[in-house]
């Protein structure tokens, strides 16, 4: 029989066999779910936090809030919320953020937190924090989104984990809003790829990904939680996008040119399996 944390865990799977072995080592390495917040080193419990989220966990970053203050708090409650759409405890953790933001230097994922704040209905105060992350010049965290799409770290579980999920998938959850943005950014060397549990709130979606000579192709399922996800879907290309079909019906997209690669965004309601195909050149 499963325990809870092979059934609900992030679970991947990639054509590449060595890189295949190093995420899934990584993603089993990252604590979660069970595992006490017992961190030997401080200053590494907002990354492993915030990577234990992007595995699907829900009660790991709760418990580890009570060790964690000031920016490094504040950061963490806001991510678990975006996640998990878990309102009682961030209105839980509020006194203790809210007190501590004055003093805080400003960071650039404190839009993370007014997102959070505005959520709550803390409007005023998510005001504020924005002004303050729009002029940050610091992160408290690596910008995986900005990495290379062709490079999979394997410095450590944590790192590894995040530059997956938030570099090659381009995750950015919203769960209050029952919304999740994916900007695709896979390596050449990926010709198919499996992602199952991707958790975001109470949903779960799974993601098929095959190269072919000529086409890219995605299948894309919610298969749990009490309402349809809405996805901002926004897979990037090295080739031109020729044709797009979405659910075997021919789409017009915007396509955009994001630095040197192309991106196709599209919104979708996952209440049915969508079937997604890029014809390139």
């Amino acid at each position: 029989m499963l325990n809870k944390r092979q059934t609900l865990q992030l679970r991947v799977q990639l054509s590449d066999t060595e890189a295949n072995e190093i995420l899934a080592t990584a993603i089993n390495d990252v604590p979660g779910f069970t595992t006490p917040p017992e961190i030997g080193i401080p200053e590494r419990r907002l990354l492993i936090g915030v990577a234990s989220l992007a595995i699907g966990d829900t009660r790991f970053t709760r418990r580890l809030l009570q060790h964690l203050n000031g920016e490094e708090h504040a950061l963490l409650a806001a991510r678990h919320f975006l996640w998990t759409g878990d309102d009682p405890t961030l209105r839980g953790e509020l006194p203790k953020l809210l007190a501590a933001l004055p003093q805080m230097q400003s960071f650039t994922e404190m839009y993370e937190v007014a997102n959070a704040l505005e959520s709550v209905g803390a409007g005023g105060e998510a005001k504020v924090v924005r002004e303050r992350a729009d002029s940050a010049q610091r992160r408290l965290l690596t910008n995986w989104a900005a990495g290379d799409c062709n490079v999979l770290p394997a410095a450590n579980a944590a790192d590894t984990t995040l530059a997956f999920v938030h570099g090659m998938l381009g995750a950015i959850p919203d769960a209050p809003r029952g919304r999740l943005r994916l900007r695709i950014c896979l390596p050449e060397w990926i010709d198919y790829m499996v992602v199952h549990n991707l958790r975001i709130g109470d949903s779960l979606l799974s993601l098929r990904y095959a190269k072919e000579q000529t086409a890219v192709r995605y299948q894309i399922e919610q298969f749990a939680g009490a309402m349809p996800v809405r996805l901002i879907f926004e897979p990037t290309f090295t080739r031109e996008v020729t044709r797009v079909d979405v659910d075997g019906t021919s789409a017009v997209l915007s396509v955009q040119q994001q630095g040197e690669r192309i991106v196709a965004p599209i919104q979708l309601m996952l209440d049915n399996e969508r079937m997604l195909s890029f014809e390139l050149k």
